[in-house]
């Protein structure tokens, strides 16, 4: 129990700008059950630690995959065939 006094509660808002998402669809993953929440009074409320793992789990593409698996994933010859979004910039 003690455990959950040193967790971080977000709400509706908080959440939907931490996943980019407007309220109303996580509103709906409430509804659904899809997401982990708690229901306190009118009120509904997230374990920010609850909310990544969740996320963690229910992702479809890894970002943290290395470059040489990217470049596999999509031309042998060169990041040309790599849509913007999945390109990784060499520092």
């Amino acid at each position: 129990m003690n455990d959950y006094y040193n967790n971080r509660f977000l709400t509706v808002e908080e959440v939907a700008s931490l996943l980019r998402k407007k309220v109303r669809t996580i509103r709906e993953w409430c509804y659904n059950q899809s997401i982990p929440h708690y229901k306190v009074g009118n009120s509904l409320l997230f374990i920010e630690k609850e909310i990544l793992e969740w996320v963690r789990r229910n992702c479809r593409v890894e970002i943290c995959k290395p470059l040489n698996e990217i470049k596999n994933q999509f031309s042998r010859k060169s990041l040309n065939g790599i849509p913007p979004r999945l390109k990784v910039e060499n520092n």
